[in-house]
């Protein structure tokens, strides 16, 4: 069948295309780092602050197998996911840096000798793994607002806070380069389907938001503290949000 432009153009029309600028981040940090005077970033407000991310990608590990006769048949055997970026716009009090500092803190130890988490016992201290790894959950839209995919990304931590310039010679926004480590992602069916076992465990569990079905938000907040029940709360709003979601493409 020869290339039409008719075809093609009517292609797009009936499925749309994906714009890389409809996208939302939401970070879930783990229930251990702690909220800083009242001032600390929660999901929601880190949302709004995360100016580009990456999907995350997955390579497929294999092992060579050679027959007795003709080319060598490559296997694969596992998975191997690649890290992810996120850039930060940094507010004044630099509150989100701050963050990511307080969660490595559990990772790796403060690394200095004051800051309100800095103790002779812990500066160079390295964490349990269970204590130190969150959920990010990444969404994209179409173009009426409509949530269209999502990946959610399991046991992940901020591996590296790469250093950002200051100099007199700009008036520029300060933006936070991160990136983040994690396990592996679950697809936006695989999120589905394990957001409706959350009571069994599940992503949700691990990051801190387990048991959101069936429980109410204020209860969470209490539960939790203003930090993580802020977190919970939003996690509340992804379900939701993917449970119309499942509704919508029934059937497809």
């Amino acid at each position: 069948m020869a290339f039409g432009l008719d075809a093609f153009v009517s292609s797009l029309a009936k499925s749309g295309v994906a714009k890389v600028s409809h996208f939302e981040v939401l970070i879930n940090p783990p229930t251990l780092v702690p909220p800083l005077a009242g001032s600390h970033p929660d999901a929601r407000h880190m949302a709004m602050r995360i100016e580009s991310a990456n999907w995350p990608g997955r390579t497929a590990m294999t092992v060579d197998y050679n027959t007795d006769f003709g080319p060598i048949r490559k296997i694969p055997y596992s998975a191997m996911y690649g890290d992810i970026t996120t850039n930060v716009i940094l507010s004044d009090d630099f509150r989100e840096r701050t963050m990511i500092e307080a969660w490595q803190d559990i990772m790796v130890g403060t690394h200095r000798l004051d800051g309100p988490y800095a103790t002779a016992g812990n500066s160079f201290t390295t964490g349990y793994y269970d204590d130190y790894v969150g959920n990010i959950v990444i969404k994209q839209y179409d173009d009426l607002g409509n949530e269209s995919y999502m990946a959610s990304l399991e046991e992940c931590y901020p591996a590296i806070l790469a250093p950002a310039d200051a100099t007199w010679g700009a008036d520029e926004i300060h933006k936070m380069p991160v990136t983040w480590y994690y396990r592996y992602y679950r697809d936006q069916r695989q999120t589905l389907n394990y957001a409706a076992e959350v009571k069994k465990g599940g992503f949700l569990a691990t990051s801190g938001l387990g048991g959101l079905l069936g429980v109410g938000a204020g209860a969470i907040a209490g539960k939790l503290g203003p930090t993580v029940g802020s977190a919970a709360i939003t996690g509340i709003g992804v379900l939701q949000g993917s449970q119309r979601l499942a509704a919508a493409t029934k059937g497809r």
